[in-house]
């Protein structure tokens, strides 16, 4: 048992070897119609994946999708076009509409329900994503278009900590999901400690965490520059942070407040004198 168990683990070393090699090779090339894709999320890492074993929350004729780590046939998606106005072998362009076909499953696509989550989940009043013989439409959005010097800069939908130097503490919010009276936004002390080691790093706790995005909405891509108009999102409980009429800083539900707009200033800009 034990000599199958490290043959499996040998053949699924190579194989993720072998996917990453073709990653690379792929990188940068143009998508077609009947070309095989994966969806990967860029904060965690993990993949589309299609369950073979739970059904879908809000549609229960419906299986379930979730993130998963694993490199597998479950995470295969055939790209192809909602309309016939194209074919396979065309090239997939931005604002193009495209249907998503499980490899695993095949005949049956991502599919968004048409009923919304409970109370119950964090996501609470969003429909969910599920794969369904129904096929749903995606509209191919551009968010983003790497360049040369890019990396360290902040881009719109960039997962952040906000860190007071001073005070050494971040900005978190915290409190519990269901009753918005008790969550709270304000700064963390976590001082340095050379007897603590883990003082010493960044902290990992997910109630630092937050999103920015721009005033346009999700969709909207590219580089954040001082200044500009943008909204910052609470990663845990997904709710957008504000300052309420009495100028507290709280969190919002409603992404179209005015109140939850920011733009952040530079505290020390850099200036070139010339002779």
């Amino acid at each position: 048992m034990a000599s199958d168990l490290a043959l499996w683990q040998i053949a699924a070393d190579a194989e993720n070897e072998d996917n990453g090699l073709e990653q690379v090779r792929q990188t940068g090339k143009k998508v077609v119609y009947g070309q095989i894709i994966q969806l990967k999320n860029v904060f965690t890492g993990k993949y589309i994946h299609v369950s073979t074993t739970k059904t879908s929350v809000t549609e229960s004729n419906n299986m379930a999708v979730e993130l998963h780590p694993i490199n597998a046939k479950h995470c295969q998606f055939k790209i192809m076009p909602r309309y016939k106005v194209k074919s396979e072998g065309d090239v997939v362009q931005v604002d193009d509409q495209v249907v998503l076909e499980s490899i695993k499953s095949p005949g049956s696509f991502l599919h968004v329900s048409k009923g919304v989550l409970g109370i119950a989940s964090v996501y609470s009043k969003c429909f969910e994503l599920n794969i369904s013989v129904q096929q749903t439409g995606f509209t191919v959005i551009r968010k983003y278009k790497p360049a040369t010097g890019d990396e360290e800069k902040i881009k719109l939908g960039d997962i952040i900590r906000f860190y007071h130097k001073e005070m050494e503490a971040y900005l978190v919010a915290e409190g519990l999901f269901d009753d918005i009276l008790l969550e709270d936004v304000h700064l963390r002390m976590r001082p340095l400690d050379p007897a603590v080691p883990k003082t010493l790093n960044p902290s990992s706790s997910a109630i630092t965490y937050w999103q920015i995005e721009s005033q346009e909405g999700p969709t909207a891509g590219g580089l954040l520059k001082w200044e500009q108009q943008c909204r910052i999102i609470h990663m845990c409980t997904r709710k957008y942070l504000s300052v309420d009429t009495n100028g507290k800083v709280t969190l919002t539900s409603d992404h179209l407040d005015p109140r939850n707009v920011f733009r952040l200033h530079p505290v020390i800009r850099k200036y070139i004198f010339t002779d």
